[in-house]
């Protein structure tokens, strides 16, 4: 067979053959090709779809990545004054908050129209009242302390520190008892004119003296005022009086709060301003229980986090329960 393949390819006569042969292997050669262009054509349109997947996602991805940088240069701009000294002024001229307009306003009296024997007597007056009003925010304070209060029967609330009677009159409108002390005259008076109790008296003693048990006791941005001498003897007075299962509430200037420096001597009549820390354990020493912080008016500001609750807020307020007869 060999022989014959042999003289095939190189006789004459077997150029017919030789010519077969050649077309054979050319049509294998073009059905290899087509194949090889075929694989290569689908190897072609699955390369062109990871492209265009690859372009899709890549593309999404700067999309994204647009979007960031442009959040990241509106938070630049947002922050900037954080971090960038501003070009101040040598100096800078402001005129302050027309404090005794406000005050007349709410009092419906003319600082004018004093005597000068009767200034002294309403300086005090004047100066609770130089915001303008504050009524709208004290109403959500003292609904946030409403459902506090104990119900005890034939117990009334004590307001130490009562002012013109704002939480008495509140304590009224919802018909819970109450009565209240005060240092000041012309504020006592201001409240027996609204038709509430208010005696005047200093609260150490008017407790020391007074065989009457309390539901509650609460001094709102009272404590403050105390000489730092007599605040743990008025917190145990007020400890003692309290009848079984009632709460004593103190309300004071947030010391972790950054506005709290400027917000405390706002009132030269303060004292010393008291940490938390400090007033919750006198109330554990005075063995009131489920004592708790209550933190109210919030003053967020850049850099603090919002879930940091114990700095977010203006005010606080410790509460604490006497054992019940109960328990």
């Amino acid at each position: 067979m060999t022989m014959l393949r042999s003289w095939l390819n190189k006789h004459p006569l077997g150029a017919p053959y030789r010519g077969l042969r050649d077309l054979l292997r050319i049509s294998q050669n073009r059905r290899e090709i087509l194949e090889q262009q075929r694989q290569l054509s689908a190897a072609l349109q699955r390369l062109e779809v990871d492209v265009m997947q690859r372009l899709e996602v890549e593309g999404a991805r700067l999309d994204r990545l647009e979007r960031l940088e442009c959040q990241n240069a509106q938070e630049l701009e947002q922050i900037k004054p954080l971090y960038k000294a501003p070009e101040l002024p040598f100096s800078h001229k402001s005129s302050p908050t027309s404090w005794i307009a406000n005050a007349e306003r709410l009092l419906d009296q003319p600082l004018a129209d004093l005597a000068p024997e009767e200034r002294d007597h309403w300086f005090y007056s004047f100066y609770s009242e130089m915001a303008g009003g504050v009524g709208h925010i004290l109403e959500q304070q003292y609904q946030v302390y409403l459902p506090l209060l104990p119900k005890i029967p034939n117990a009334r609330v004590l307001d130490i520190g009562c002012g013109a009677g704002e939480f008495l009159n509140f304590l009224r409108n919802h018909d819970v008892p109450a009565m209240g002390i005060d240092l000041d005259a012309h504020e006592v008076e201001r409240a027996k004119e609204r038709g509430l109790t208010a005696v005047l008296a200093e609260a150490t003693e008017y407790l020391t003296h007074c065989n009457e048990q309390f539901s509650a006791i609460c001094l709102f941005q009272v404590i403050e005022h105390v000489p730092p001498g007599l605040i743990r003897p008025l917190i145990e007075a007020c400890a003692k009086a309290l009848a079984p299962g009632g709460a004593l509430l103190i309300e004071t200037i947030n010391m972790r709060n950054p506005n709290a420096v400027n917000g405390f001597y706002t009132d030269p009549t303060h004292q010393v301003p008291l940490s938390d820390n400090y007033m919750s354990f006198v109330f554990q020493w005075n063995q009131l229980e489920n004592v708790d912080f209550i933190y109210t008016l919030p003053e967020w500001m850049p850099g603090i986090s919002a879930q940091d609750f114990s700095r977010c807020y203006a005010n606080y307020t410790v509460i604490g329960y006497k054992k019940s007869d109960l328990a």
